[in-house]
């Protein structure tokens, strides 16, 4: 036998894989067990560098490997990862060794590959299994059961869901990047629901086409699947194991184990959690129900609070529950306990208490009803104490109590089925007995009632028991001890609901001041009408329409017309037509005004029967009553002031025109006299011409200050509004009041803030004289050597004008005095001759014709300050 031939013959049929290798790393050789392990022929492996069967992964091993070799070194079982032709990878124990001829010569290099696969898969689950079953308990198990089979099974995707149809929730999802998290995926049509249904392990072949609709997988572009199904006690699927490649999955058989392997540590971590969530959920139910009852709810164990809810704390006055946990039961409760409250720890029976007070945190008393219970808090025995807070109700009760006292108001109710009566306190006291006295009965009620009005009592009472009808009468009740009562009593059927037993429900009031009231209002009434038939006024009342309701006798004087003619018809018919739109004006005005309220008396003309126009004083009142609104009218014949004012005005004219003619004769006589025109005058004569002239030049501005008064008052001199120089006026003034102030030792002073140049329209004559009539009083109230200053100023949409001395001031309750005709203040110290009382009032009238204000106030330097406001026109 050719011994050559027999070598390489068994080479080529050796079930492992010899290759031979150039110190380079190029196949020489490659046998049959080659082409098994990794799928290429002979022919595609020969001539190609070993490196192409390595993962980039190992390919720094090859120059390394090589290197060895060179130096002559041995590699034995070196155990690495080499690729097949599929691209699948496979676990193999390598031997490299140099190949030399006869002489030692090396010719090249052998490598012997054996696979190794099964004993590394094996390895893997002993150390994957030991790693699993060293998994956490609780939450934490299931995040680290999805890297867990990330890392064992080398897939892309793994999770645990939880089957909660119409969704799955993966309570634990990881992916390569080893970040655990929680997701919800759609259930239909998914491989889950597969598994599911089947209650098994489920590995589907071809995952695309087998779930064509799952849009997961497509985003994903995932091509295999393998998941097992997670049971309850009773066999019903909650849950799923599954892991998710974008590739074929490798060794199925070992992923279908290790899957099934760690399927029953899961189900009983996947029901515990589900346990854990139900019981989460009914303590967190309870604890709501805790939070949101409107009683005190406290645990208490060892003597201390060891839970309060929110009620508990709002009610004791703590910012919030935790303030109360620790202290004592003697903190809080102001009275004991129901017997056993405190033990019922210890006896385990509930105990239901009677009304107790509570004390809170401030010191204030709270009316409670207290229960208690034996319960278990945190693994230790505690009770429960519940509070429910009556105070309200009792301060309810008693001001019930209280109000039907005041009110006099009794209730009373009769359960017909039973025939058991209940009387309030208040109807004891009416039917003339003490409280509580007597069980009440209606043979106790019917004797207080007069004999008189008992049998009608007693009808009415049967009728409502036997038909339901309701009731209302009045009797007397009493003695001659209590003395006599009328009451009025009103009562009807109630029932709480169908088939419930019925009641007779009612009130009985002492309605005798009532009745004592009625007829003191029909006297009152009585009066009323004598004194509005009896008034010299006109009264007229009109409801919110206008239409007049009640007529006096003296409205019939002023108008003419009878009470039949008006009642019902408008009030505008006692107005001249071309006064109805004021009418109306006034009456909307008058709506506005607050009821019971009456408006200030105006001046307006009316219309008498016969046509005639009549002068009238109207003064408007608007009061209320069943929701309606009412005017009344107080009317008052003025005809007689008017003619007797026209007479005054054409007195004071004619006065003031009579007098200005000798006024002038004794003016010129004076003046010639003064002259020395008649001789000269002695020491003596021309004192006593001097006092003469002073008094004339006085009479004579009394007489111009009437006139002019006169003239503004009737509006016959219009204010001319022109382009004014305020500046200029109050220098003019100041030039024309120089004299007098020089006289007086008084400083003129002036203030002026406005805009160069600025004008407003305006009369400037009056302006002049109303702002010399002001300077003429400040001078004539300042002490000698003080000072009297104007000031000017723009503010906003007017300007405003000020002359303000160091004089005694005005006042405040004679500030709008001053303006009146006529008014005299305190006189100046010195004594000299007072004002005609004209000046002010001439001020008013001309400011009001400008259509602006005046008015008194402080002046800055202690003394009366006079405020010209006028509106500026562009």
């Amino acid at each position: 036998m050719n011994k050559a031939r027999f070598h390489a013959a068994l080479v080529a049929s050796c079930e492992d894989v010899i290759l031979g290798l150039t110190l380079d790393g190029v196949i020489l050789s490659w046998n049959a067990g080659a082409e098994k392990l990794y799928g290429y022929s002979a022919q595609e492996a020969e001539g190609r560098d070993l490196a192409f069967l390595t993962p980039a992964s190992h390919a720094d091993e090859i120059p390394e490997i090589f290197g060895r070799l060179a130096r002559g070194e041995l590699i034995e079982r070196y155990r690495s990862v080499r690729v097949r032709k599929d691209g699948t990878h496979v676990h193999v124990a390598i031997t490299f060794s140099q190949v030399r001829d006869a002489t030692g010569k090396v010719l090249g290099a052998s490598a012997i590959h054996r696979e190794v696969g099964e004993a590394v898969r094996a390895e893997t689950a002993r150390q994957r299994l030991a790693a699993g079953a060293a998994l956490p308990h609780g939450e934490a198990f299931f995040g680290a059961l999805a890297l867990y089979l990330i890392d064992s099974l080398e897939v892309d995707y793994a999770f645990v869901a939880c089957a909660d149809d119409p969704e799955l929730e993966a309570i634990a999802f990881a992916d390569r990047s080893r970040e655990p998290r929680v997701v919800t995926l759609p259930m239909a049509g998914s491989p889950c629901e597969a598994a599911l249904q089947l209650g098994r392990l489920t590995i589907p072949a071809g995952l695309q086409d087998a779930f064509p609709g799952y849009l997961p997988i497509r985003m994903l572009a995932l091509e295999s699947y393998a998941g097992v199904a997670l049971h309850d006690e009773a066999g019903r699927p909650i849950g799923a194991i599954a892991v998710t490649r974008s590739s074929p999955l490798t060794d199925l058989d070992f992923v279908a184990a290790l899957l099934e392997l760690v399927a029953p540590r899961a189900e009983v971590e996947l029901r515990q959690r589900r346990d854990r969530r139900a019981l989460a959920e009914s303590e967190d139910r309870y604890r709501r129900l805790v939070e949101l009852s409107p009683d005190m709810v406290m645990v208490q164990a060892d003597g201390r609070f060891v839970f309060a809810n929110a009620t508990a704390a709002r009610m004791l006055g703590a910012a919030r529950p935790e303030d109360l946990i620790g202290r004592s039961l003697g903190e809080v409760i102001a009275s004991p306990l129901p017997d056993g409250a405190l033990t019922c720890c210890e006896t385990n029976r509930p105990c239901q208490g009677d009304p107790r007070v509570l004390r809170r945190l401030d010191g204030k008393l709270i009316d409670v009803l207290a229960a208690s219970a034996a319960i278990s808090f945190a693994g230790r025995p505690a009770c429960m104490l519940v509070f429910r807070d009556v105070t309200e109700q009792k301060r309810t009760s008693a001001s019930l109590a209280e109000a039907q006292r005041i009110a006099r108001i009794g209730s009373f109710e009769w359960h017909l089925e039973t025939d058991t009566h209940w009387w309030s306190d208040e109807l004891y006291r009416l039917l003339g007995l003490k409280p509580g006295a007597e069980p009440p009965t209606m043979a106790r009620f019917l004797a207080a009632v007069d004999w008189f009005d008992r049998p009608a009592v007693e009808a009415a009472l049967a009728g409502a028991a036997s038909d339901g009808q309701a009731f209302r009468l009045d009797f007397l009740v009493g003695d001659e001890r209590s003395g006599t009562r009328r009451l009025e009593c009103r009562g009807h059927i109630a029932a709480d609901g169908p088939g419930l037993p019925r009641r007779l429900v009612g009130t009985a009031q002492d309605v005798s001041e009532a009745r004592r009231a009625a007829l003191a209002l029909q006297a009152s009434e009585a009066r009323f009408r004598s004194v509005v038939a009896s008034a010299a006024e006109g009264i007229v009342l009109t409801n919110q329409a206008g239409q007049i309701i009640l007529w006096n006798p003296g409205a019939s004087r002023i108008f003419g017309y009878d009470m039949t003619e008006t009642l019902g018809r408008p009030f505008s018919m006692l107005l001249p037509e071309r006064f109805g739109e004021g009418h109306c004006r006034a009456m909307g005005a008058a709506t506005g005004v607050k009821p019971q309220s009456r408006s200030k008396a105006i001046e307006a003309i009316a219309l008498h029967k016969d046509g005639t126009e009549i002068p009238i004083e109207l003064s408007l009142a608007t009061w209320e009553a069943d929701g309606e609104r009412y005017y009344t009218g107080l009317v008052r014949d003025i005809s007689e002031r008017r003619a007797i004012e026209r007479m005054k005005d054409t007195f004071i004219a004619m006065i003031s025109h009579e007098l200005r003619t000798p006024l002038n004769t004794i003016t010129c006589s004076l003046d010639l006299l003064s002259a020395d025109a008649l001789g000269t005058l002695s020491e003596k004569a021309t004192r006593i011409v001097e006092i003469a002239h002073s008094n004339v030049d006085r009479l004579a501005r009394i007489v111009g200050d009437i006139l002019d008064l006169q003239v503004l008052a009737q509006g016959r001199v219009p204010v001319v509004n022109e382009p004014c120089d305020l500046v200029a006026v109050v220098r003019e003034a100041l030039q024309t009041t120089a004299p007098m102030a020089e006289r007086r030792a008084v400083a003129l002073e002036t203030a002026i803030a406005l805009p160069p140049a600025f004008t407003f329209a305006a009369d400037a004559d009056r302006l002049h004289q109303t702002l010399v009539n002001l300077l003429v009083n400040a001078i004539r109230y300042t002490p000698r050597g003080s000072r009297v200053v104007v000031s000017a100023e723009r503010a906003r949409d007017e300007v405003r004008l000020m002359v303000d001395d160091e004089g005694p001031g005005v006042p405040p309750a004679e500030r709008e005095l001053v303006f009146e005709r006529f008014y005299q203040a305190a006189p100046p110290s010195d004594r000299q001759a007072p004002g005609t009382g004209l000046g002010l009032a001439i001020c008013r009238a001309i400011v009001q014709q400008h259509g602006g204000r005046i008015w008194v106030e402080d002046g800055p330097r202690g003394g009366a300050a006079l405020v010209v406001a006028l509106p500026t026109r562009s």
